[in-house]
């Protein structure tokens, strides 16, 4: 179901590249520990930019129990804010592809 929201998302999500600053390449989702994060490489094709890709991971999905999980995004603080605890997955996809919070 998440890879399917992904391959839906990326037209949206995946913009025409700026030559001068970084833009989002591709997006993907991986499963780590209890978490599933929905993750963005980004690219800058500027020879002056430090490095020309970077994995960056903007929605986070908590494993909370049968049926549930709890729904972070990732802040310019460096921190995982959770915005909602306890939404099935179906309730999850439906907000990260209504709810701008939760895109690259």
């Amino acid at each position: 179901m998440c890879q399917a929201l992904i391959e839906k998302m990326k037209p949206t999500w995946i913009q025409p590249p700026n030559p001068d600053w970084g833009y989002v390449h591709d997006v993907y989702g991986k499963w780590y520990r209890s978490y599933f994060y929905f993750c963005a490489t980004y690219r800058c094709d500027n020879p002056a930019a430090v490095v020309s890709e970077n994995e960056t991971k903007f929605t986070r999905l908590e494993y909370a129990g049968p049926g549930k999980y709890h729904m972070a995004y990732f802040r310019h603080t460096g921190q995982w804010f959770t915005v909602f605890e306890d939404l099935t997955l179906e309730n999850c996809l439906e907000e990260v592809e209504q709810n701008q919070l939760f895109w690259p």
